[in-house]
């Protein structure tokens, strides 16, 4: 069983400023629209941040990073933002390499689900916030983390949303803007528990989220924690987005399509 120690895990920006140049942005996850696509000059295809492997190539900076996480880096401005989560034992089992049993982790210690913030140039650490302390309300898969998913901003706002740890709003300064337990949200099939990782999405003014739950999924936006939208969604067989559905978004065959400004249409 390999474990990962907390300032194991390190985040490195690249040489030639990473996938962001001084006047674009990675706000969510795959970067802008999804798209997985990083517009500007070329970028190195190889580099190396550890020195025993060889030379260190093509990194700017690192610094560590404590916890265990999934979560991907997203960029504004001068800021890379993170996720990830703490666990109070000082370690967190991570079991890699293709195997077939579906067990969840032993991973059931309390842990701090944690949010930090760098400066893009030199890797300082600007600011850290603590968005939940407390025992996992789910299990999560020998592979996964109790951080899956990725933050989103639009350069006002930071959100983070960790399942059933709660939906949380910070501005890029991270001061707390509000928050939103949702209660337990459990996407595991049958009687395993593998864990949370659909990450939020923000829309103008509006931040989305697909809890896909076994017995309740639904599609929720919010503005704040007082006023939220909630579309109710049955668990069905794959679903295929319909071509040039602009401005709202598909949950499932069986569910209604929903615009993130207005409801159902």
């Amino acid at each position: 069983m390999r474990t990962i120690t907390p300032l194991r895990l390190i985040l490195t920006l690249l040489a030639a400023a990473a996938v962001c140049t001084a006047d674009s942005n990675w706000p969510r996850f795959r970067g802008p629209s999804a798209a997985g696509v990083a517009e500007g000059p070329a970028t190195p295809v190889t580099w190396n941040a550890d020195p025993s492997a060889g030379p260190v190539a093509n990194v700017r900076w690192k610094t560590p990073l404590p916890g265990l996480s999934h979560s991907s880096a997203i960029v504004w401005g001068d800021k890379v933002l993170v996720a990830t989560a703490v666990s109070s034992k000082g370690q967190a089992p991570l079991r890699l390499g293709l195997y077939g049993d579906g067990a969840s982790a032993d991973d059931a210690s309390e842990q701090s689900w944690k949010i930090f913030c760098f400066d893009k140039r030199s890797g300082k650490l600007l600011w850290e916030q603590t968005a939940r302390k407390g025992i996992p309300r789910n299990q999560r898969h020998t592979k996964a983390t109790h951080a899956n998913t990725t933050l989103v901003t639009d350069g006002k706002r930071l959100v983070g949303f960790f399942g059933s740890e709660g939906l949380y709003c910070y501005n890029l300064d991270g001061k707390p803007l509000w928050s939103k337990d949702l209660g337990v949200v459990d996407p595991s099939p049958l009687d395993l528990q593998w864990g949370f990782a659909s990450s939020p999405v923000l829309f103008e003014d509006t931040v989305v989220i697909l809890a896909d739950d076994k017995k309740n999924s639904f599609l929720a936006t919010y503005r704040s924690p007082a006023t939220a939208a909630r579309c109710g969604a049955r668990r069905g067989p794959p679903f295929r987005s319909e071509a040039g559905a602009r401005r709202s978004s598909i949950a499932k065959p069986d569910a209604r399509r929903w615009s993130p400004t207005g409801g159902a249409t």
